[in-house]
């Protein structure tokens, strides 16, 4: 037997509805395409500003269909569950979780910019640049999958009390090539090796730790040094000694490095996912040779949203430093164009931080928005819809 899931379809592209428009939810659950039934579908709807909704309705024709409405611009988050007989998920069967959008383009951060902002990060931009992008380890590695590219172990010079830390590859042939800088999401992993066709890659670890240890290495740091790194109201009290300040540093000092390399052709591209988008957010900031930002599901974004109704996360706790990182606050720095992607069941990287922070973007930029995406999931038929307001 097959992954069950559900399919939806919205009475409206899922993000182009008007305040007080009713938004429809026609779901079914589906095994390998085909519609299957169950005993008991459960949901849950939760908006921006108002009290969430549950309840159940019978699951043996396969379908349910769920309504809503938006009272002000924002997003709806709604989550269905396929039960069985004695009320408990179905086995092997995946929730729903997607959402609708009101009056998206009028979304902006309830996050205030702190007044000294453009010190702060003028600050870290000197910090930056006062140290060169010399390598302080380099060792090249062997992959047999990888017989065309040469790849190295590499460790580089950087502000703070850790170095930027990941692999480099290029192909072998002689030529110039994009760059591409890789980073991590949340956690204590160490960077992969990722090889691209016609491209140089530089992936790094978020920490500037030791690549190509045993899992018990980034286990035992994951329970004491870095444990609940950023995570804390306490932590980001002071932006000079939030977790983020070098971690932002280092990301940026990875992408001076690769200007440096004979084969690097100009094109300076910046990807990553989650906290991995943070990172090539703030590296795109401090360093101006970046030509596109490449990011999805960006973390961070409206950190202050709770205290207006919104809904978010509750990691990390608000505090007055995590706004000097909120990515609707970095957004008026940006100087590149940048490719965008969000889920609209991504609760913990929230649409409506999202589109604040997508609406904040001086540039260039475009979006896609992903229905029954979740942060580390989506539906097996999970549709993609372009933001169509303003493109490339």
């Amino acid at each position: 037997m097959g992954k069950k899931y559900f399919f939806c379809k919205t009475n409206n592209h899922p993000i182009e509805y008007k305040t007080g428009e009713k938004m429809i939810y026609d779901l079914e659950l589906r095994e390998e395409g085909k519609k299957i039934s169950c005993h008991t579908f459960s949901y849950t709807i939760e908006r921006d500003f108002e009290e969430k909704i549950e309840g159940t309705v019978d699951g043996r024709n396969g379908t349910i269909t769920l309504e809503t409405v938006m009272n002000k611009p924002g997003f709806a988050h709604v989550i269905c569950r396929a039960l069985d007989e004695n009320g408990n998920r179905l086995d092997d069967c995946d929730d729903f979780e997607g959402g609708t959008g009101a009056e998206v383009e009028t979304l902006r951060t309830s996050t205030p910019k702190p007044e000294r902002f453009s010190e702060f990060w003028e600050n870290c931009r000197k910090e930056l640049y006062s140290v060169d992008t010399e390598t302080i380890g380099y060792k090249e590695v062997e992959k047999e999958e990888y017989p065309d590219f040469n790849i190295y172990d590499v460790k580089i010079k950087c502000a703070g009390s850790m170095p930027v830390s990941g692999y480099i590859s290029a192909p072998k042939k002689e030529g110039k090539y994009p760059a591409y800088v890789f980073y991590k999401g949340y956690g204590v992993v160490p960077a992969p090796i990722s090889c691209k066709q016609d491209a140089i890659i530089f992936y790094i670890n978020a920490h500037g730790i030791e690549n190509g240890r045993p899992e018990e290495y980034y286990k035992k740091l994951a329970q004491t040094k870095l444990k609940n790194y950023g995570l804390t109201k306490e932590q980001n009290e002071d932006p000079d000694k939030s977790y983020f300040k070098y971690m932002a540093i280092r990301a940026a000092q990875a992408a001076r490095f690769l200007l440096t390399l004979p084969n690097y052709n100009g094109e300076l591209i910046l990807h990553g996912g989650s906290q991995g988008a943070f990172q090539a957010t703030a590296a795109s900031v401090l360093v101006p040779e970046v030509k596109l930002l490449d990011i999805y599901i960006p973390w961070l974004c409206d950190t202050n949203a709770n205290s207006v109704g919104r809904l978010r996360s509750c990691a990390p706790e608000y505090s007055d430093g995590l706004a000097f990182y909120d990515l609707t606050n970095i957004a008026s720095m940006i100087h590149c164009p940048v490719k965008l992607m969000a889920g609209l069941g991504d609760y913990t990287c929230p649409p409506t931080g999202v589109f604040s922070f997508y609406n904040a973007i001086p540039t260039k930029k475009e979006m896609r928005v992903i229905q029954n995406k979740i942060h580390l999931y989506q539906s097996p038929e999970a549709e993609e819809f372009k933001v169509n307001y303003p493109v490339f």
